[in-house]
């Protein structure tokens, strides 16, 4: 018996994995998908009540889904042959991602946007290196995730995985920082009665904590980060004139 399929769209580029939801599914009965009339591929066993099998390449559109065993179509409950839709759409793209960089201790959420990613129903997954971490779809055109932790500083490779299909892309990575980076501070100059705002630009702001700027050894209020390489600050005040390092 054919209940239903998950996912029930893919790339047109195929490989997406399906999985066929039924009953009376058994082993050494050979059990094949057909996507269409002429496009089939033997599927894999699970269980009883479950079997997958990978989509093959196909144009944009709608094709009939079923499954036969033993060369015998799939029936519902009453006895009926199934024939269910699986849509193919345009192969998922990813055309960026923010932010770029982020704490060893991971917890940074990065949002993805490209193309073709699907419904929200769909299984996503980003990929930080060898790290592999769930991912949310918000819309057909952006998803999120959370960065892992990592053991070292430094670049990886970053990619999204949509229904088991690579999203293409340009060489993507994500960097890992074991400490917040200041480059530069604007305004260089305030008052000594404080409460300036100060725009610091850097690496690695995004996924702290408490963030403070200490002016001269003085902690001000705290600091609002705005993404992973700009944060702003209010100015403690300064009982002299003078300069005084920043971080």
């Amino acid at each position: 018996i054919l209940g239903s399929i998950e996912p029930t769209s893919g790339s047109t580029q195929g490989n997406t994995k399906i999985s066929v939801l039924g009953s009376g599914f058994t082993l050494g009965a050979p059990i094949v998908c057909y996507f269409g009339v002429e496009d089939y591929i033997v599927a894999s066993l699970v269980d009883e009540t479950a079997v997958t099998c990978r989509a093959p390449t196909h144009a944009v559109g709608e094709v009939d889904f079923y499954i036969t065993t033993n060369g015998v179509r799939a029936v519902d409950a009453s006895g009926y042959a199934v024939v269910l839709k699986y849509t193919y759409s345009t192969a998922p793209t990813v055309a960026s991602m923010s932010p770029s960089t982020g704490s060893m201790d991971g917890g940074v959420t990065v949002t993805v946007t490209g193309e073709a990613f699907g419904e929200s129903s769909g299984n996503a997954v980003c990929v930080f290196g060898p790290a592999l971490v769930t991912a949310t779809i918000v819309s057909s055109t952006e998803l999120t995730c959370v960065s892992p932790a990592s053991s070292s500083e430094g670049l990886v490779s970053f990619s999204v995985q949509i229904n088991g299909e690579e999203a293409s892309s340009e060489s993507t990575h994500f960097r890992y920082m074991n400490a917040v980076h200041v480059i530069n501070v604007s305004p260089r100059y305030g008052s000594v009665h404080g409460g300036d705002v100060v725009v610091l630009s850097g690496l690695s702001f995004a996924g702290t904590d408490d963030v403070h700027c200490i002016f001269g050894g003085v902690v001000s209020t705290v600091a609002r980060v705005v993404d992973s390489t700009m944060m702003t600050c209010q100015t403690p005040a300064s009982a002299e004139v003078g300069s005084v390092s920043v971080g």
